[in-house]
């Protein structure tokens, strides 16, 4: 970068915006002392800065590393995007066939694996009838025809249009290879160029997203600790009922119920609207006050998404699953076995929950006092 030419390159952009040093710096979260350097030659902003500068200025990050304006290139056909090639067309169809199979060979796998849990759960836990047992084996046998027919039909699909692009158009195996590896969504150029450029991201924006998260996870551990309060005295009152019934225990049975109902009658349905509105109007505010960058934030986690984070998001509605049957269980089981393996489940899935939860709120906390330290020191 040469820091003379960016300097007077900036200049005239912001002259040309009608932007004083100071508010330039206000958008940037910097004061006017630093853009004056960055102007003059003396400072360099950082990479995060440079970028948002590019956005303010309406210029490329390029342009203000060269410090000129690059010319556009000419668009044929009057703008509109070229035709694509049979070759672009055929690898398009060629991708989109292995992504099918592929997830159609990842439900047939997660079918297969969960036929003796969730067959022993019914057996053991809910104690299912005959009629519900066979209804339960009929719609798995038809979904497993099902899955295992897609995934051979689009097996069999992918591997023929592999042949014929390897026998038209002599594209090496390794390219195909390196292009299913990584499942790109545009493998060609022609898509590359159609592609819209994506909006920065702004630091200060992400400091709000963290915040927002740290909320989100707050109500979630607060609404699990409220929810579990009813079982949990539903078992110490199971505990009570095997003591000597005296004047006091009959006083603290009933209170117990009580706060029972209470909580789970008035105390859990509003602390979830609560909840649910106060991160709807936090949400709708984060939209209005960052638009442009709210959508970049989640273009650009739709695009770094992976199987393991999509794996993640299934285990965690599994576990919550299990975690609502194991309490259903405890509730509605009169054999003292079945209920207390039910209230032993119930604690180990409640407590690493909360111990998820608890780690996972200490690492966004630890990244926002990072983050406030860093612009301490910056400022």
């Amino acid at each position: 970068m040469n820091d003379y030419k960016f300097g007077i390159f900036l200049y005239e952009q912001r002259s040309a915006k009608g932007l004083s040093q100071a508010e330039l710096g206000s958008m940037l979260g910097v004061s006017n002392k630093a853009v004056s350097k960055w102007e003059s030659g003396v400072a360099k902003p950082q990479t995060d800065k440079l970028v948002r500068l590019a956005e303010i200025l309406n210029v490329t990050v390029e342009e203000l590393l060269l410090g000129e304006r690059i010319p556009k290139k000419e668009v044929p056909c009057n703008g509109e995007p070229p035709t694509p090639t049979p070759k672009d067309t055929m690898l398009r169809q060629w991708l989109h066939t292995c992504r099918v199979a592929k997830i159609a060979t990842w439900v047939l796998v997660s079918v297969l694996v969960q036929l003796p849990f969730v067959t022993g759960f019914l057996i053991n836990v809910l104690h299912v009838s005959d009629d519900v047992g066979a209804a339960y084996v009929l719609c798995t046998i038809l979904l497993l025809l099902i899955s295992a027919t897609v995934t051979v039909v689009y097996r069999v699909s992918a591997s023929k249009q592999k042949k014929t692009l390897l026998r038209l158009f002599a594209i090496d195996p390794a390219i195909l290879a390196k292009l299913t590896a990584n499942q790109r969504k545009s493998p060609t150029p022609l898509e590359k160029i159609a592609s819209e450029p994506s909006a920065a991201v702004s630091s200060s924006f992400r400091f709000k997203i963290l915040q927002f998260e740290k909320q989100q996870l707050l109500f979630l551990k607060w609404w699990l600790i409220i929810a579990a309060v009813p079982v949990l005295i539903h078992v110490l009152l199971n505990l009570l009922s095997l003591t000597d019934a005296g004047w006091e225990s009959f006083l603290l049975f009933v209170a117990l119920i009580h706060i029972s109902w209470s909580v789970f009658v008035v105390v859990l349905p509003l602390d979830t609207v609560i909840s649910c509105i106060l991160i709807w109007r936090i949400h709708k505010k984060l939209c209005a006050d960052f638009p442009d960058e709210y959508r970049a934030y989640r273009k650009e986690k739709k695009r770094t998404a992976t199987t393991q984070t999509k794996l993640q998001t299934v285990a965690v509605t599994l576990y919550g699953i299990m975690m609502i049957f194991s309490a259903f269980r405890i509730f509605s089981t009169p054999d003292s076995v079945v209920f207390w393996a039910a209230v032993v489940l119930f604690s180990v899935l409640f407590a690493g929950f909360i111990a998820v939860l608890c780690f996972r709120l200490r690492r966004v906390t630890k990244e926002l006092t990072t983050y406030i330290q860093s612009n301490a020191d910056q400022g």
